[in-house]
């Protein structure tokens, strides 16, 4: 069931401008919220030639599915 929804919302992120913010809901979004603030931050520091910090901090998610 959650396979179709994970295509329309793809659909519907498609041609979407890349500037635009993405919106996360909560601890179930988290994991993709980490995945794109660290890719940010990497890109900003390969960029510029800076060190590459980490803007994860540790922590335990929990959720139900």
């Amino acid at each position: 069931m959650f396979l179709p929804q994970d295509v329309g919302i793809l659909r519907r992120l498609r041609g979407r401008s890349p500037h635009l913010p993405l919106v996360f809901a909560g601890d179930p979004d988290k994991s993709s919220a980490f995945h794109f603030a660290a890719k940010a931050v990497l890109a900003r520091a390969e960029r510029d030639g800076g060190p590459f910090i980490n803007p994860v901090e540790a922590r335990t998610l929990k959720w139900r599915t």
